[in-house]
């Protein structure tokens, strides 16, 4: 994740995913002049001076919208925080602060998936990271839910038996290797006490000495 701090006409920058030709940066709320009103995406070249692609536009909408984490597969984009909708070639589209984009060209919403986020409408998902099958979403908000899973194929179905539950705040996710690794403010997970950092797999299980 790469974070810098806001100058006068740009705001921060939360997230940063790389392609294999391209990147695609959120910003909360997008340089007014240089790249135009995108609120809460952009995707820009990864090659020479990072041009803004002017054919890919999505927009997250809704009270107090934001996007706080990304993340690619195959050619498509989960994106996650807090929206009611996500504005794309004229058409909104109703989402619970959970949606998956087309990264090439003009980034059109995928219109099947779209999967409860568990927390509803108005509220953000802090941080998401999708294996081969399913996409890992943790709240923003301290909850006793620290992570939830949905499937990447059809509507997004939650996995009611991939529920991870626990105390304070989870601020990133990562799957790899079969497992899924949530770092942050962590001091309890499925009943077992974690020192800001755990390890689950298939089934949500903790992993023994990993603490």
């Amino acid at each position: 994740m790469l974070r810098k701090k806001a100058k006068q006409k740009a705001e921060s920058v939360e997230v940063v995913q790389a392609g294999e030709t391209s990147a695609i940066e959120v910003l909360n709320t997008a340089e007014k002049q240089e790249l135009r009103r995108c609120e809460g995406l952009i995707k820009l070249s990864a090659s020479g001076a990072g041009a803004l692609d002017p054919t890919w536009s999505v927009r997250a909408t809704g009270s107090g919208r934001r996007v706080h984490a990304i993340a690619l597969r195959g050619g498509l984009l989960y994106v996650a925080g807090r929206f009611d909708a996500l504005f794309q070639a004229g058409i909104s589209h109703d989402r619970n602060s959970l949606a998956r984009v087309d990264a090439q060209g003009s980034g059109a919403v995928d219109t099947l998936w779209n999967p409860s986020s568990g927390m509803g409408i108005g509220h953000e998902i802090s941080s998401l990271a999708v294996d081969s099958d399913r996409v890992y979403v943790s709240p923003y908000y301290q909850a006793n839910r620290l992570v939830s899973s949905y499937s990447l194929a059809g509507t997004g179905e939650a996995d009611a038996s991939w529920l991870v539950s626990g105390a304070n705040y989870v601020y990133t996710l990562l799957a790899s290797g079969g497992r899924l690794y949530a770092g942050g403010n962590i001091s309890t997970a499925n009943g077992q006490p974690r020192h800001g950092l755990v390890a689950l797999e298939t089934g949500a299980l903790l992993v023994d000495g990993f603490e």
